[in-house]
């Protein structure tokens, strides 16, 4: 297994690394937690390859996580097509754990992951808080927009995690040597 797959979060940009020659910084143009998650989830439900991606500025990287390895592809931004390409012996099993363990080691910070889009959303709302009800002017302290979608945010991670979590332990048996995952 990956000992640290992705590295803790900051600014909205983590580094992607399965073996030991490529590192890939992605950026915050992909929710990297939540989608991650959500691709894993549904990779080890129906048992069947799954891709997980993330923009690199410049290029997007695809890692395709199959049954016993995973497959790196690197794209174009422009559509002039694959610069990259190469696999790693990871399987789903270990891939997901490395996931779930480095997002669960740092979930305040993938919280965190892309605050520019909360700090938006609090801009674009206080925009319009002279439209409220009866033309009265609200009140609301940027903290109090935040904090809650903060911990809306951790919640929504952390029952991502133990849904994962409970599937890693389900299908385990099935990725041991001289095993089948069917």
């Amino acid at each position: 297994m990956v000992a640290k797959m992705l590295t803790k979060p900051e600014c909205g940009w983590t580094d992607f690394k399965i073996d030991e020659e490529h590192t890939y910084g992605l950026g915050y143009l992909t929710d990297v937690a939540l989608d991650w998650l959500d691709q894993a989830i549904h990779g080890l439900t129906e048992i069947a390859p799954f891709t997980v991606h993330g923009f690199c500025e410049p290029g997007r990287m695809l890692c395709t996580v199959s049954y016993w390895d995973c497959y790196i592809m690197m794209e174009d931004e422009d559509g002039e097509g694959v610069y990259e390409f190469h696999g790693v012996k990871l399987n789903m099993i270990d891939f997901c754990k490395a996931l779930y363990q480095d997002i669960s080691k740092d979930i305040d910070a993938w919280v965190r992951w892309d605050v520019s889009s909360l700090d938006d959303s609090y801009c674009s709302m206080e925009c319009n808080i002279d439209n409220c009800d009866n033309g009265i002017h609200c009140i609301m302290d940027e903290e109090d927009f935040i904090n809650p979608l903060f911990d809306w945010r951790k919640g929504l991670i952390q029952e991502k995690l133990d849904v994962l979590k409970e599937l890693i332990d389900k299908n385990e048996e099935h990725f041991c040597p001289n095993r089948a995952f069917f």
